[in-house]
């Protein structure tokens, strides 16, 4: 979250960096996160809070890290045999908004994500933050890069049997019951967005974890 990349862009460091677990309690100053809808998303490198989790990181586990680019297994994201799918947003204007309340339709620029059911709709957004959403740890763990060619923005919503591995799953939440009807992610995709994913090994940045260390207690 601190570097906004996911686990498999993590290289290095440790092995109880996978079993110590830690509770942090930290509060940001007030007025200093942004709450208004132009601001950045906390996903964003150089949101305020993103920042501060960094220093806390680097302050209290001596974290030392380097980013650099290293060949990985990678997805291409691809257009299906059948032809695309994808529906064009009516308003063709990129907005940054806070995400949406509960049972309400995404608005303009934002996606709504349940990782726990399968269930994605998005509103407004490129096809590149389709493949960034798709490269979360809990879906497909491993980058996928965009080769559609389709530019613009682009209203869908996908649905398919989530395969979370427990390990990623938060504490005492527990995976429904499968849907027996619910498609794979690669056959949703192709027959719901008319969209492709083919195996292949491409650049992908990694954080390199160059030291750490066990924090001593307050």
């Amino acid at each position: 979250m601190a570097y906004t990349v996911q686990d498999f862009q993590i290289v290095g460091g440790s092995n109880w960096l996978g079993t110590d677990k830690w509770d942090i309690q930290a509060k940001a100053h007030e007025g200093s996160i942004p709450t208004d809808a132009g601001a950045p998303r906390p996903t964003a490198p150089n949101h305020p809070l993103t920042l501060m989790l960094q220093s806390l990181l680097e302050e209290r586990f001596q974290l030392k890290v380097h980013r650099e680019i290293r060949e990985q297994p990678v997805y291409e994201l691809t257009i299906a045999k059948s032809g695309s799918k994808m529906r064009r947003s009516t308003h063709q204007d990129e907005l940054t908004v806070p995400e949406p309340p509960q049972g309400q339709r995404p608005r303009q620029g934002s996606i709504r994500l349940n990782v726990i059911r399968g269930d994605l709709e998005a509103n407004g957004v490129p096809i590149a933050q389709l493949g960034l959403v798709l490269s979360d740890s809990r879906i497909l763990g491993r980058a996928v890069i965009d080769r559609t060619g389709l530019n613009g923005l682009y209203d869908f919503s996908l649905k398919w049997m989530p395969d979370v591995p427990s390990g990623l799953l938060p504490p005492g939440v527990q995976l429904p019951p499968p849907d027996l009807s619910a498609p794979s992610l690669v056959t949703a995709l192709e027959e719901q967005l008319g969209l492709k994913l083919e195996s292949s090994k491409g650049p992908v940045e990694v954080l390199v974890i160059d030291s750490v260390q066990r924090p001593s207690e307050n």
